[in-house]
């Protein structure tokens, strides 16, 4: 079974209501993080 982060996935973390996370700078880290390591995975 093969799994892949698609851009779109990403997009739609980074418009989840922030009102619903607790800290907004997690989120901004964990978009930070997985976008390199995608191109990473891609490459």
């Amino acid at each position: 079974m093969s799994r892949m982060i698609t851009n779109a996935m990403i997009e739609d973390f980074e418009n989840y209501p922030r009102s619903d996370v607790k800290n907004v700078n997690t989120v901004e880290k964990y978009l930070r993080d997985v976008r390199p390591f995608c191109e990473f995975a891609d490459s």
